[in-house]
């Protein structure tokens, strides 16, 4: 069901709106960790999220800034062990890895007419690698405190809708 349009503001400042949400979250092994490893009491993948922020309209609701706070982390993640950590299992695959994600978000958005809307968003997001359960460091060639693969730690966006 939609939510009924906001009465707009004709204050320079607006409403100020807070939000906040709370999540768990799972990741089953998959196919290739079932098929391929030799553990068959492998657990699913764990996640804990929260995120709190505000957004404040501004200019007679022509535009808004928005900040939230974000907070994942993963616990049991699946990993392949070899090398000096065939020592933490006696399966191939165990629930062992841990790793934290957290950071800001940040979006202004305008709307200068009606035919015309501007955005933009930052997000600062720094990642850790966090020790192996059961041991005093992560798989390598990874180590303690390195961030994340694939998540870049300042990532900015924007875009315009318009004539």
């Amino acid at each position: 069901m939609a939510r009924p349009p906001r009465p707009a503001s004709s204050d320079a400042v607006g409403s100020l709106r807070l939000h906040a949400s709370f999540g768990t979250g799972i990741r089953a092994p998959n196919g290739f960790e079932l098929a391929f490893t030799n553990n068959p009491q492998l657990k699913p993948e764990r996640s804990l999220s929260f995120d709190v922020g505000a957004e404040q309209r501004l200019l007679g609701d022509r535009a808004a800034l928005e900040l939230t706070y974000f907070y994942n982390r993963f616990k049991d993640q699946i990993v392949v062990l070899g090398g000096s950590l065939t020592n933490l299992s006696s399966f191939t695959s165990a629930n062992l890895g841990n790793a934290r994600a957290q950071g800001l978000e940040a979006s202004l958005r305008l709307r200068p007419s009606v035919a015309l809307r501007i955005e933009a968003g930052y997000t600062f997001l720094p990642t850790t690698i966090l020790a192996l359960d059961g041991a005093g460091g992560p798989l390598a060639p990874f180590a303690v405190g390195q961030p994340l693969l694939r998540r870049p730690a300042i990532r900015g966006s924007t875009r315009w809708r318009g004539p």
